[in-house]
This record gives C-alpha cells, structure tokens and sequence, in this order.
C-alpha cells in the first residue's frame, strides 16, 4: 500500500501519521499557471504576484481540480492560529496551488467532502505564506529570516509562525507536524470540545497525507476512502465575523485598558467591543470584512470590476479605532461584496492567554514580526508588489515626497535591493509607502487603479494627511476633544490633523469611509461644518471710523474671508476683516459677509446684522475722568473733556468690576455697601444730531473701601 493511503483514526488526543519523505515536485498538465512559481531559467513560470487571469473565487482560479464555489476557504496564519483556539470539530487542509501534491489531490478531497454529511467548510492553510518561497516549516534559510517583533517583543523569524501553529495542537502530534514537509499535502480534524481546554485536551482523531512523491502514478479516486475517513462530524465554521471580533477586541482591549493606568487622550482605560454583536447580532449579519493571504490578494488585484481593500493590523491601535467603523458604514450603505483586509505583519503579532483566558491578550506588537511594509526586511517585496498593482497614486509619503519601501525584486537577496524613490526617474523604484489603516477602491481596468481613497487632503493644498486616529478621537472623549491641534510642525508630524481638533480629524474620517464604502457615490463626500459662522460688526459707524469684523466661534479650522456691503451693495476690494467708514458712505447702512471654506468641506456665507446709518464723527472725544473719593457713602461725578464738535448731552452708564450698575444712569453714583471692594468705571455717550453715539469709557477707580 502506498505512503498516500496510510491513515490512523484516533478518539483520543494522540495522532500517528505515517513518515514524510521530501520529494520532488511533479508537474500537474493543466496546473494553473504559477503551479512552478519557483522560477529559474529552465522553468520561467509567473510568480503568485504576476499579473493573470482571475476571478473573486481563490480556490476556483489556482486549482484545476476544483470548479465553482468549493467547501475550501484560505486562511491567514493569524486565522488559523484562530480556529485552533476554538471550540468544535474543524478540517484543517496544510498545502498550496505551488504543490503538484495539492493540485493533484484537492479535487478528490472536494468530493469526498460533498458526499460526507454536514462538511460545508475545509480551511485551507499554505505553509508558504507567499506561495513562493516563504516555507514556514523549514527551520533553516529563509525559516531563520527575521523581520520586526512578537507580541511578546522577541525578535520574528519566519519558522516562529510553524512553531506558534503546532503549539496549539495536541502535545502528541507535535514531532509528526514538525516533520511535515511542505511539498505534500495534509488534510486532518482537529477537534476541541471547550474554548478554555489547554492544547493536551484537544484532539486530532483523523489525518490524511497525499505525498508528493505519489503524484506520478495516483489516478482519481484511488484514495477516496481514505479521504473520507477523516470526515467524521460536521464541520464547525469559524467565520470572518468570530475572528475579527475576537483578535480586534482582545487587541483593543489590550491597548485602552493602558495597563490599568486609567484613561488618557488616545486611550479610553476600559474594554473595547469595536466589532459588537449590537451592531451585526451574534452571526455577524452584513459583516464584509475578509482577512486575506498576499496570494488571495493577488488574486483580488487580478480579477476584474472594483474592490474594496483595507490594509489593517489588529495591534495597530490606529486600525483599532476605525474597523469597527468601516464594518458599520459597509453594513450601513449595503456594499455588495467583501472589503478585503490584508496586514502587511504575517507573524505572531499578538501573544494570547491560555485556558479561562483564551480570549485576553497578554501583549502585542503594532508593527508585529514579519512585517511586509518595511525597507529593513526581506519580506517587503511581498509589500511591493502588492502596491505596483496600484501604479502611481496618492498617500501622504508620496505627496510629501518624504519615504519608500525598497525592496529585493521578487525576494532574491542575492540580487541588489531596489531603493530609488517613488517620485524619481529611476528605472526601478522604490514602493509608495502607504500609512496603516489604509483603505481605497481598485479597480485594475482603469488607467489609474486606485479609483477610490480614504484620504485627507490638506486644506488649500496639494499634499495629504492619512487618517492617524486613535479609538478616543472617534469616541469623542473629553480628554480627546482636550487635545490641542497639531499641524505636523515643530516634530508633531506623526500626528498630522491639519489645524483640526482631534475628535474633528476623526469624525471627517468617519464620514469620508462613504468615499470607498458607498455603492452608487459619484463624487466624494463634501463634508459639513458644525458650526456656521455668526459674524457681527465692532466699532462705530461713522465718517472715518475703523469696522471690525468678528467671524464667531467656528469648527474645522477654516478658511474665512469677508465681504463689505455699504447701502446693500459691495464694495470693491473690501475683502479683509476690518473696513474704513468712507465720506460717501455717509447716510447708508453697512453689513458684512463671512465665508469659511476648507478643501473638501461646503463653504458657508452668514452675514451680519446692519449698522445704523453712518453718521459724521466727532473730531475730539475725550474719555471722561471721575471725581470724587472712591469710598462707601460717597458720591462720584464724571467730569466731561472737550469734546469736537461739542454733543447736545450724554448719557451715562456707571460700572462695577466692568458689571451694569442697575439704575445708574445719571452724571454722578453714590457709592452703596453693594460696590463695596470694586472699581468703578464710568461710560459716556455723546447725543448730538447727525452724529456718531460714540461712546467712551473712563479708567477705573481703586477699589471701593
């Protein structure tokens, strides 16, 4: 009997699998196109990068064996870390479309499965996690390639994920997983009865290994009943709804609780629920988010209409405070199809407690191991070329012409690493560097793919800002909306809100998700000020006389400008905040106008009550003086200079502390107990006919003994 028909059913924990000899890969005829992705001059094939033929159904498209909607789905390293942390009976496929061993057998493991009751759902987990080169397994080469840190902040190597995966298998199992070699293909169940059991009360009752050495002379079906003896219960589904609710909650958790610290401006000090059954109930009704693997992503990149993709992070506590948000707008404005969530970390990012505590998060890296978006690693050409897909377009590094990602071309580091900037005229160059979170629209039919972005761009200018929020900003706490704003100067250009407050940077973020997330929208959202502008006029409306314009208390930092109107009609460049009575304006009423406007915001225009008319002015106004001894039961006088021309009478209104005086309208006070302790101020207002009511005040008082 051959090594492909050796198979062990087990009730308990313990799993023999019979040894994996390493073979050499035989071709498949028909294998899909980067079937021998490890290109060299005697094999030229495309890599799993390379531009081809695609539709929206991975599976479908690199494997001949499958045709149409399958019961396999391809999962990350972080979504396989998931489901062996859960609870339930789920079938677990270790291979890839680079595999002659996959491409040969995985048709017949479909079959199989379509005829076994209540199988709908067989993960699917490459062990190259670029489908190229990135063998996981191996614990030399490229397995000892480090990039960026764990969770637990010890240096990432690539062999870490294999080692991260095999310890949440059953103690029993770990040599024959260590052993697995990558070239063959292995189908198994694992079962764990409760959330909480640790990995010795887990189980894998049933295994099946398809060799790569067998692929010559196996014919269809010749193992089907070996296959089907790993189908035993029905397959537990552990979807995309469970696995972000639980890794973003736990990491968002993790960072808002701050240690225990209490809360600050951009940490809330308590549990998060970020993604809440509230909002999408306990089956994750309109949730759209799908974690995918770079392969899965190229496959998006190659397939035709538009797509929405968001590069995100769960440690990233600025991916935190926005996911929860682009779920909720895609539920909300209905959007058809998947917002494809790719992170640029393909490690261990996140370190979780065992037992009761499953679901906590112990510690996290933002920018965890093996991280794809950094010029220092050699996995950023999986970053770069998931950008060239998106030929020339717009993010904050680019427009600022500030950094890069280099990168060795298709990952050989023996050949020199591409490291000339975006913006230059090199032959080869550099990745534009994109912030994370990062979500656009693409679309690979048009001449500039990226045909939608999640962009702020700067007020009045041609650079832009990526939203950089923390879960505070949005929530629109009060230590948040405390926080003053930050320009991107002085070294605050990490936190680039472009004269926006906080909580006003986030909530512009919010509404412009519609840019990306709303189906049907021709043009991108206009936002909206909260506050208009209130404008009124300061100064008195006479012959020679200064006006000044105040805009009111306004939101969203904008641009003002202004507008004079004298008599209902407006005068010719008065367009700035102060204005100067003119001889002919005499006789008529004045107003101003006050715009604000802000790229990408409506612009608003309110315009002031009227002045009286204008009227002449006095020549000489001097400030009245008070006379008299500033104590209780005394009585003060305003004393009147010379005024030009002299007024018919003034009016009179006395003050204390710079408080009305009820009553105290005449020429002199007598001081009462109530002034007791304040100074005391006079104003004056000449009356004369045809001229200005100008009024004057006088200097205070000592304080009233």
């Amino acid at each position: 009997m051959s090594k492909a028909k050796k198979i062990v059913n087990r009730l308990a924990c313990a799993l023999l699998v019979a040894a994996l000899v390493v073979g050499a890969s035989a071709a498949v005829p028909g294998a899909q196109s980067f079937l021998g992705a490890r290109a060299d001059a005697a094999n030229p094939t495309p890599y799993p990068w390379s531009p081809r033929a695609a539709t929206l159904d991975y599976i479908d498209d690199v494997y001949d064996g499958i045709s149409g909607p399958s019961v396999f789905e391809d999962v990350t390293a972080e979504r396989l870390l998931d489901i062996l942390s859960s609870a339930g009976d789920y079938y677990i496929l270790f291979g890839g479309p680079q595999n002659a061993s996959t491409q040969k057998i995985i048709g017949d493991i479909a079959s199989e499965a379509g005829e076994a009751p209540g199988i709908t759902k067989i993960y699917h987990f490459n062990p190259l996690l670029d489908g190229y080169q990135l063998d996981i397994t191996k614990t030399d080469g490229v397995g000892l390639w480090a990039g960026g840190h764990r969770g637990d902040m010890k240096l990432e190597k690539l062999h870490d994920v294999w080692t991260d995966i095999v310890g949440l298998l059953p103690p029993g199992v770990d040599s024959e997983v260590a052993d697995y070699d990558s070239d063959d293909t292995l189908l198994f169940r694992f079962h764990k009865n409760a959330r909480t059991d640790l990995p010795a009360q887990t189980s894998v009752p049933a295994t099946y290994t398809f060799y790569a050495e067998d692929v010559d002379w196996y014919d269809e079906g010749d193992d089907a009943d070996s296959i089907a003896d790993v189908f035993g219960p029905p397959s537990s589904v552990r979807s995309d709804y469970d696995f972000f609710k639980r890794v973003y909650n736990g990491n968002a958790t993790f960072f808002n609780l701050n240690g225990g610290r209490g809360a600050t401006a951009n940490r809330t000090g308590k549990a998060e629920a970020i993604i809440s059954d509230s909002v999408f109930g306990a089956s994750g009704a309109g949730f759209t988010l799908h974690q995918v693997t770079p392969q899965e992503l190229f496959n998006v990149l190659n397939a035709p209409g538009e797509h929405a993709i968001l590069f995100a992070s769960a440690p990233c506590h600025n991916t935190q405070a926005i996911v929860g948000e682009v779920a909720k707008r895609a539920k909300a404005n209905g959007f058809n199809g998947k917002v494809y969530v790719y992170d640029p970390a393909l490690g261990g990012a996140t370190i979780w407690g065992t037992g009761a505590q499953i679901d906590t998060v112990k510690s996290s890296a933002s920018t965890g191991g093996l991280y794809t978006r950094n010029s220092n690693y050699n996995f950023s050409y999986i970053y770069a070329n998931i950008v060239s897909y998106f030929k020339q377009f717009v993010t904050e590094n680019y427009t600022k012409r500030e950094s890069r990602i280099d990168y060795y071309p298709n990952g050989d580091i023996s050949r020199p690493k591409v490291a000339a900037d975006p913006w230059s005229g090199a032959a080869q160059k550099s990745a534009i560097r994109l912030q994370v979170p990062f979500l656009l629209g693409y679309d690979k039919s048009k001449a500039a793919p990226v045909v939608k972005r999640w962009i702020h761009q700067k007020n009045g200018l041609s650079t832009y800002s990526e939203y950089m929020l923390d879960l505070t900003f949005v929530q629109g706490t009060a230590l948040a909306r405390a926080l003053p704003v930050e320009d991107g100067k002085a070294g605050n250009d990490s936190v680039d809100t472009d004269g926006l407050q906080a909580v006003e940077f986030a909530a512009e973020a919010v509404r412009s998700l519609d840019n990306v997330l709303k189906p049907g929208l021709a043009a991108p959202v206009v936002h909206s000020f909260t506050r208009a502008p209130s404008p009124k006029i300061a100064g008195s409306a006479a012959v020679g006389r200064k006006l000044t314009a105040a805009a009111g208390a306004l939101s969203q930092a904008p641009s003002v400008s202004y507008q004079w109107y004298v008599g209902g009609k407006a005068v010719k460049g008065a367009s700035s905040s102060a204005y100067k009575v003119k001889k002919s304006d005499l006789g008529k009423k004045i107003k101003v106008a006050v715009t604000i406007s802000r790229t990408g915001y409506k612009s608003v225009t309110a315009a002031s009550a009227q002045t009286a008319k204008v009227a002449k002015a006095f020549a000489k106004y001097p400030a009245p003086k008070i006379k008299g001894t500033a104590k209780v039961g005394k009585t003060l006088k305003a004393a009147i200079g010379k005024w030009s021309p002299k007024p018919t009478k003034f009016q009179y209104q006395w003050y204390a502390d710079g408080k009305k005086i009820g009553g105290a309208t005449k020429s002199s006070l007598k001081l009462k107990k109530a002034q007791k302790g304040k100074r005391i101020t006079v104003q004056a207002t000449p009356v004369k006919k045809g001229y200005e009511k100008y009024s004057v005040v006088s200097k205070a008082t000592k304080k009233v003994k």
